[in-house]
């Protein structure tokens, strides 16, 4: 399959139209390269083209892996790291022979993506390193280069438990257990009975016919599930009934180890990931960032949301942890949720079965047509080396991600 450069918004490039929404089959990763290089010498030698990039930051020791964390080093010096900033590095090493950059970063408690594509229209700055989803209105006030992350609705929410949650999972992961000690008993059952077939007679009223196999197979069955003193008080005492009798006693103690374990360890398993259905979403009243599309989606869908301006994604965590009792969550794309469990071990994220699937990448100028399609020649690039994807993969599990075609 080809790659293909998305041009969003309204620009004329050389007498070729592109119009809102467009895919052009003529100028895939290949042939953009031949119509770059007869274009981008246009500037007096030497001089470079400015581009002002507009970096989208986290607050210092935040949880967080899409928008840039400052780090400082023991000089003194910062050094900004992230999913969208590393990628963007990389491709600032591959243009810096073409254009030359000057750096701004935004305020952590900046949230509101429009507002960002309202500056870039506005010509405030040239290109924004955050990950934009390719929707809304935004269309119609900046281009998107091509995406470089496919984003889904995420939410973040506190662990669910209960006692009537917890005894439900404990029912449903244990009634399968429960048919398979019945099989092994009547199993054992009838295999104790072939080897002692009067057992059970010193007792006066099963000393009738077909009553000393009924009592074989309730005593096997009372011992799978560990009662077992009909096992050993009503034997015959011969060699090879007690050699049945200890084969199955000990079968049956590593077969209830084995069953508590795995019931054990699933119903932890569960209530650590506590994944929310989208009908529970529903039901629920969320904290949301203001300006986010994911929000906007939300809205327009039902669910009780409540945008929250000037706030960092920690500090709405934060505010959600302390207010628990007023809100159910935090409503927040995965990109920007999936740290937050792995550092707080009382948080879990849900992104599986709920809607919004969104392809994100940066936002640019729409004034600068140029350095849009250089951005995408090497992003095309550097998902044809796999380098894209494994700095994607690098900071992501979720495996839809990193799927870019």
């Amino acid at each position: 399959m080809e790659n293909y450069v998305n041009i969003w918004g309204r620009n004329t490039i050389d007498g070729i139209d592109s119009f809102e929404g467009s895919k052009w089959p003529a100028l895939n990763s290949k042939n953009l390269e031949g119509f770059i290089e007869g274009k981008k010498n246009k500037n007096v030698k030497g001089k470079k083209e400015k581009i002002r990039v507009y970096i989208l930051t986290a607050p210092k020791e935040a949880i967080q892996v899409l928008r840039a964390e400052p780090k400082v080093d023991s000089e003194g010096n910062t050094t900004y790291h992230g999913y969208a900033v590393d990628v963007w590095k990389e491709l600032q090493t591959k243009l810096e022979d073409r254009y030359e950059f000057e750096m701004m970063y935004s305020r952590p408690e900046e949230q509101s993506y429009t507002k960002f594509a309202e500056q870039l229209n506005n010509d405030e700055f040239d290109i924004v390193i955050g990950l934009f989803a390719h929707r809304g209105g935004r269309i119609d006030l900046v281009n998107f280069a091509t995406p470089i992350f496919v984003e889904s609705l995420a939410i973040v929410h506190q662990k669910r438990g209960g006692t009537t949650r917890r005894l439900t999972q404990v029912f449903q992961e244990s009634i399968k257990y429960v048919f398979i000690l019945l099989a092994f008993g009547l199993l054992f059952g009838f295999i104790l009975h072939l080897v002692e077939p009067k057992r059970g007679e010193v007792i006066s009223n099963v000393r009738r016919q077909g009553f000393n196999l009924r009592r074989s197979l309730l005593t096997s069955m009372a011992a799978a599930f560990g009662e077992m003193g009909f096992l050993t008080e009503n034997a015959t005492l011969k060699p090879l009934g007690l050699i049945v009798i200890i084969v199955f006693a000990i079968s049956i103690f590593v077969l209830l180890m084995f069953i508590q374990a795995e019931i054990t360890a699933i119903t932890l398993e569960k209530m650590d990931t506590a994944a929310l259905t989208w009908d529970d979403v529903k039901g629920m009243k969320l904290l949301a960032p203001d300006g986010w599309g994911s929000t906007d989606e939300m809205k327009s869908l039902g669910i009780d949301v409540q945008p929250v301006k000037d706030l960092s994604v920690d500090d709405m965590i934060k505010k959600y942890k302390k207010e628990s009792d007023r809100f159910d969550g935090v409503q927040l794309i995965y990109g920007e949720a999936a740290p937050y469990p792995i550092a707080d071990k009382s948080l879990s994220i849900s992104y599986e079965g709920l809607p919004y699937r969104n392809a994100q990448g940066y936002a640019v100028n729409p004034r600068k047509t140029k350095f849009l399609i250089d951005v995408n020649v090497e992003i095309l690039n550097m998902q044809n080396s796999l380098q894209l994807q494994q700095i994607c993969k690098s900071y992501y599990d979720a495996e839809f991600a990193c799927q870019f075609s």
